[in-house]
C-alpha cells in the first residue's frame, strides 16, 4: 500500500491508516534507508498497537509479533509470491539473530501457502542456503534475486530444484564474470530476467534510472553468452517465469 506522509505532525494519522489496512495482520516490515520520518513512523504504529518489540536498524526495520500465515491473506488474494525476502549482512551483522528469526518465518508461510518465495540475498549466502535447505522439500519453488556470485555459489543455489536464478543489469557490466559463469553452469532453463528497477541499470544506460524497457540490453548479452538467439532467451525465460508463478492455470 502507499501512504503518503505530508509532516511529522500527519505522521501519527498515518499510522492509524497503515494499521487500519492491515487489519489483523501483524507482521510487516520496512526496509530502505530508516531517515527520521519513517522511523518516527514505525515508531507511532507501535505505539498505536501497544508493540513494544520493534527491531529497527539503519536500513530495516521489523515489528516483531509474529503471527499464522493465514492471517496474513484473505481467501480471494490473488498474490503470486512472498517476497521480496530474505537476508542482507552487507552493511551491518548487529541484527543477524533477528534477520534470520524473521526470514524462516518468511520461508514457512511460503510452505504453508504454497506461494514461490523471492530471495534478496547479500553477504549471507551460506546463512540463506542452511535455511532453505531445512524446507528444500516443503517449498514450492521461487527465484534467487539478482544473481551475480561465481560457479560455486550458482551450483549451491541449483541444487534447489524447484528454484531459479533471477538475471539483470550486472550481466552487462564490463568487469563482470556472470556471462561466463551462467553459460559454464546454469542451463537456460534455470533463469528468469529481471531489472532491479531503478537500480542496476544495465550498459549502455548504467547510471541511468533503471527501468523495464532497458531489458532488452539484458537479453542481447545473454543470448551472446549463450550463442543462441534472442528470441529463444525471451522464449525459454518467458516459460520459466510461467512455470515457477504458475501463470498457465
Amino acid at each position: 500500500m502507499g501512504i503518503i506522509i505530508k509532516d511529522i505532525e500527519h505522521i501519527r494519522e498515518a499510522a492509524r491508516e497503515f494499521i487500519e489496512h492491515i487489519g489483523e495482520r501483524r507482521v510487516f516490515a520496512f526496509y530502505g534507508k530508516m531517515g527520521a520520518g519513517k522511523t518516527t513512523f514505525v515508531k507511532a504504529i507501535c505505539e498505536e498497537l501497544g508493540v513494544d518489540d520493534v527491531i529497527t536498524s539503519p536500513t530495516f526495520a521489523i515489528i516483531n509479533e509474529y503471527t499464522p500465515s493465514s492471517l496474513l491473506l484473505p481467501p480471494s488474494s490473488k498474490l503470486l509470491a512472498i517476497g521480496e525476502v530474505g537476508l542482507d549482512y552487507y552493511w551491518s551483522r548487529e541484527f543477524e539473530y533477528e534477520q534470520l528469526e524473521a526470514f524462516e518465518e518468511q520461508v514457512r508461510w511460503a510452505v504453508e501457502l504454497q506461494l514461490p518465495l523471492m530471495i534478496h540475498c547479500r553477504k549471507a549466502q551460506n546463512e540463506m542456503v542452511s535455511i532453505i535447505k531445512r524446507y528444500a522439500y516443503e517449498l514450492p519453488g521461487g527465484v534467487f534475486h539478482c544473481f551475480t556470485g561465481n560457479e560455486q555459489e550458482a551450483r549451491q543455489l541449483l541444487d534447489f530444484e524447484n528454484f531459479v536464478l533471477g538475471i539483470g543489469g550486472v550481466l552487462t557490466f564490463k568487469k563482470s564474470h556472470l556471462p561466463e559463469t551462467l553459460a559454464s553452469t546454469v542451463p537456460l532453463e534455470r533463469i528468469v530476467l529481471e531489472t532491479d528497477a531503478p537500480y542496476m541499470a544495465p550498459v549502455p544506460m548504467r547510471g541511468q534510472r533503471n527501468e523495464s524497457a532497458f531489458i532488452r540490453h539484458v537479453i542481447t548479452r545473454l543470448a551472446e553468452a549463450y550463442g543462441v538467439s534472442e528470441d529463444e532467451i525471451c522464449r525459454q525465460t518467458n516459460a520459466n517465469v510461467a512455470r515457477v508463478f504458475k501463470l498457465n492455470g
